[in-house]
């Protein structure tokens, strides 16, 4: 994430050069000491610091066995929190007109959401089907399995993660979005409509896991079906993050009425 904050100054930066000039040293000051787009890119770049640091050590200490490791999880936990904001103030939500102060907090919390949902998601996926399975004596009085108990454990943070995108994201959509057509006739709108069906897709098959497959794991192929059915949504996942990337790069209807 710090190399892709470095790249993203660096193509702000390409974006106002003119290529046959070199670059301007006072342009770089002022743009990320003097702009909002500059304050989220510095908080960006601290804050992938920070959480990187936190986990090193967080890991150093798992590792070594030594206590404490409860302190640099406070500053990774810090660090996202950090991450989510800078979203917020070099995207679309700082820019409104009105409510700028509420659309930046409802910015963090979609952001946040979905860290917890689709990135935990696909932690907590890759880690349960590496647990290890139980032995034949255990296996047969372990019900659910360790994996599938896993992923259960999951639901709980998962609806509430999901429940706390599609608030704040319902909220986004009625800030830059005012009429239904725009969905279909401005680019913001079809991009913003190809998120949604991701979205949804993801959370459709998230509690289609969760309700079919997760307890039918000890099934015949239950553990197969499962394994596909969570890639599977792990993957639309990523396809919704592509899409989000896509949309926050694009001009909302009103930028496009006024002109930017």
């Amino acid at each position: 994430m710090i190399i892709a904050t470095l790249f993203r100054l660096a193509a702000q930066l390409y974006a106002f050069y003119d290529p046959n000039e070199g670059p301007d040293v006072d342009l770089i000051r002022s743009m990320v000491m003097q702009t909002v787009w500059g304050w989220g890119w510095l908080l960006q770049f601290v804050s992938a610091l920070v959480t990187t640091c936190g986990l090193h050590f967080v890991k150093a200490r798992l590792h070594d066995g030594t206590p404490g490791a409860k302190i640099p999880w406070f500053f990774a936990c810090g660090g996202a929190v950090g991450l989510a904001l800078s979203c917020a103030l070099s995207g679309h939500a700082a820019a409104v007109a009105q409510y700028a102060p509420l659309a930046v907090l409802a910015d963090t919390l979609h952001v946040l959401g979905a860290g917890a949902w689709l990135g935990g998601l696909a932690v907590l996926t890759n880690v349960a089907f590496r647990v290890r399975p139980a032995a034949p004596a255990e296996a047969a009085a372990e019900s659910p399995s360790r994996s599938s108990a896993l992923l259960m454990s999951f639901t709980p943070v998962a609806l509430i993660a999901a429940s706390t995108v599609a608030v704040t994201g319902a909220f986004a959509t009625w800030l830059h979005v005012h009429d239904f057509s725009q969905l279909v006739s401005t680019p913001y709108g079809i991009r913003l409509s190809a998120k949604l069906i991701a979205v949804a897709s993801v959370a459709a098959l998230g509690a289609l896991n969760w309700r079919w497959f997760t307890p039918r794991e000890s099934r015949t192929n239950g553990a197969r079906n499962l394994r596909i059915a969570a890639a599977l949504e792990v993957g639309l996942g990523a396809l919704a993050l592509l899409a989000t990337a896509i949309l926050v790069a694009t001009a909302t209807p009103d930028d496009l009425v006024s002109g930017e």
